[in-house]
Parts: C-alpha cells; structure tokens; sequence
C-alpha cells in the first residue's frame, strides 16, 4: 500500500545487486523524495545520479515542489541535497526538513 502512493519509484541495479532505491511519494498535497544508496555502493555518484533522475522526473510530471526529510547525523546526505538546491525549512533534534522548488 505504501508504494501505491508513489508518483514514481527508481531501483537501480548493477550486475544483479540493487544499488539505490528513489522514490517520489505524495502525501495530501505534498511530494516527498526518498533516496537509498546500499553501502557498498556509497561515495560512487548513485545518489547524485538517482536525485538527477527524480528531479526529471517531477519536473515532467508537474510537480512544483519536493519535499525531504533527513536525520541530522545523515551528513553526506545533507550535502546532497544542498548540492541539488534542496533549502532548510524545519529543525528538530532528530531531522532537517528541505524543499526544492521546482
């Protein structure tokens, strides 16, 4: 049931291995992204390459705005998503919450 709300999912995979997992979720009116690179493949450009692909995504489907969560500890997570344009917009102790408009 958590899948049916996805607007799209991504699995990338090499050489029978799934590598990174992206999805863009709707909630209400709101678009989440979520993004997972499986360790072994972290640092190699996939996460980049999976932002690429659903950024491109949202946009052709007409999506104004992306939504994320993540924890505060995620550190090379949080750099990705400032890369990709992703602004802070909400704080806790635990996550940082960031919006891309599109």
């Amino acid at each position: 049931s958590i899948v049916s709300n996805h607007l799209i999912t991504l699995i990338l995979e090499d050489s029978n291995s799934y590598v990174a997992y992206g999805h863009l979720d709707k909630e209400s009116e709101t678009i989440w992204l979520g993004i997972a690179v499986a360790d072994r493949y972290k640092g190699k450009g996939y996460g980049n390459l999976m932002m690429e692909k659903l950024v491109d995504e949202g946009r052709e489907l007409g999506v104004s705005e992306i939504n994320l969560a993540v924890d505060t500890s995620n550190g090379n997570a949080i750099n990705l998503y400032k890369k990709w344009g992703f602004n802070l917009i909400d704080t806790n102790s635990s996550y940082y919450r960031f919006s891309l408009k599109l």
